[in-house]
């Protein structure tokens, strides 16, 4: 069985999203095209981060 690291709310967005840690991951969003558009961040089961999605052209992005 895979285990869920993180969770994210809303989706789609338009002006933040919530990344909740599951487990301790470190991860960037990247677009459909491999560019990355938020820099690896690094966190910590139990943690919990916004990200400011607001300044992103619309389209599919991906946190991998």
């Amino acid at each position: 069985m895979v285990e869920k690291v993180m969770e994210y709310y809303p989706n789609p967005a338009s002006e933040s999203i919530i990344i909740n840690a599951k487990a301790d991951f470190k991860f960037v969003i990247s677009d459909v095209v491999g560019k990355v558009v938020f820099n690896e961040t690094e966190l910590l089961k139990g943690q919990s981060m916004p990200v400011d999605v607001s300044k992103l052209s619309k389209g599919i992005y991906f946190i991998i």
